[in-house]
């Protein structure tokens, strides 16, 4: 261990060490951080699916996500942080891809327009273009500097962006004053998500941009926690 390495936060305990001896192995810990993010959402698509209605569930969560992923993903070929993370990532990408299909088959404006073709169509071109900028930003982060600060604004963005997931939701709810086609156990599984994956980063010394956002977000989603409780009587 490099003797200019100091633990997260509580300098006088190595923290890492402690949860490896306690916890034989880290392999279980990067199923569980590769697994468990994307299950909250696939709930919440089940929910769609079976009410035929997008309804109370904000696209915006999913245009965050692919965001911040896009980002992440990048970064990841100049930083090398934990390769859990880099497939989580890539694993999000896949599940929000297909929440945020069904929120626009689901939605009225797409049956208003009677236009699932033209829907289809839109879709794959989404496709294609998230795809093209995925790689466009890949070679722009191959291409810079070791050291350039360009590099670190890739992960420090990517974690800001990740960090507002949940807040449109926040609002979301806020405006409607009602939580409801939102499942409880979808903010329960968002939240519990946060206080896991806080954990992971802080003992697999994740570079300090994810660390700081995940706090932030862990706080959003406290309060998406604390509305269920204003607008109890909405609760599914």
């Amino acid at each position: 261990m490099s003797s200019n390495y100091r633990p997260p936060f509580f300098g006088f305990v190595d923290w890492p060490l402690l949860v490896r001896k306690l916890v034989p192995g880290m392999r279980l810990a990067d199923i569980m951080m590769v697994a468990l993010p994307p299950i909250p959402y696939m709930v919440q698509v089940s929910e769609m699916h079976r009410k035929k209605s997008s309804a109370g569930f904000s696209k915006l969560v999913c245009y965050i996500l692919l965001i911040s992923s896009l980002l992440k993903i990048a970064f990841w070929f100049k930083a090398r942080y934990e390769f859990a993370l880099f497939v989580q990532s890539v694993v999000l990408i896949i599940t929000t891809l297909t929440v945020l299909y069904f929120c626009y088959k689901y939605s009225p404006s797409t049956k208003l327009d009677a236009g699932v073709d033209r829907f289809q169509r839109l879709f794959t071109r989404l496709l294609l273009a998230y795809g093209a900028l995925q790689l466009v930003s890949i070679f722009v982060v191959i291409f810079l500097p070791e050291d350039s600060k360009y590099v670190q604004m890739f992960g420090s963005t990517s974690g800001l962006i990740e960090a507002f997931i949940t807040v449109p939701q926040l609002f979301h709810n806020f405006r409607r004053k009602s939580v409801k086609g939102l499942r409880f156990s979808v903010i329960m599984m968002w939240l519990c998500g946060d206080i896991f994956k806080l954990y992971y980063l802080l003992t697999a010394r994740a570079p300090y941009q994810f660390v700081y956002c995940c706090i932030f977000q862990t706080a959003v989603d406290s309060l998406i926690f604390l509305q269920v409780f204003k607008y109890h009587s909405h609760l599914e």
